[in-house]
């Protein structure tokens, strides 16, 4: 069976002065992983350069997510997670509530993110979250319809 193709927006962030990785590397990593895919087609490619990722309101990411709204895009590409957002409570929203009401899919660091699992809705927010259990210091992550829960 023929995947679906998908227009795919490439995501880029650099935060001033504190990134050692350009925006120019992250949209070449995203466009590997686009080529290297038999159904994305990337559409266009938005950077957001200067801005921290503690808000997703920026004027880059306000944009696709307009894009998701209107059609005009399927996906979001990005080389890191990271990129969209270093705020865990924001990235929860998006992956659990947004995503998942535009029908939208998230690729990443070759992972992709189907945030429309009727059957499990957490849990492509709970893979990402996992994998970053460590880096919290935490043991668990619990996730419900309201709270985001780290266990130590």
């Amino acid at each position: 069976m023929k995947k679906k193709m998908l227009n795919a927006v490439i995501y880029a962030r650099t935060a001033k002065g504190m990134d050692d990785i350009t925006i120019d590397e992250q949209i070449d990593t995203a466009m590997e992983f686009a080529e290297s895919q038999d159904n994305l087609c990337v559409v266009d490619i938005i950077a957001d350069n200067g801005f921290n990722g503690v808000a997703l309101q920026r004027p880059g990411f306000i944009q696709i997510i307009g894009m998701l709204v209107t059609g005009e895009a399927d996906c979001i590409i990005v080389d890191d997670l990271c990129r969209v957002s270093s705020n865990m409570l924001e990235l929860a929203y998006l992956m659990v509530h947004i995503l998942p009401e535009l029908k939208a899919e998230m690729f990443f660091n070759d992972m992709t993110l189907d945030c429309d699992n009727q059957e499990n809705p957490h849990g492509c927010l709970t893979s990402v979250l996992e994998s970053y259990t460590e880096a919290f210091g935490v043991d668990e992550v619990h996730i419900d319809d309201v709270d985001m829960h780290f266990v130590r």
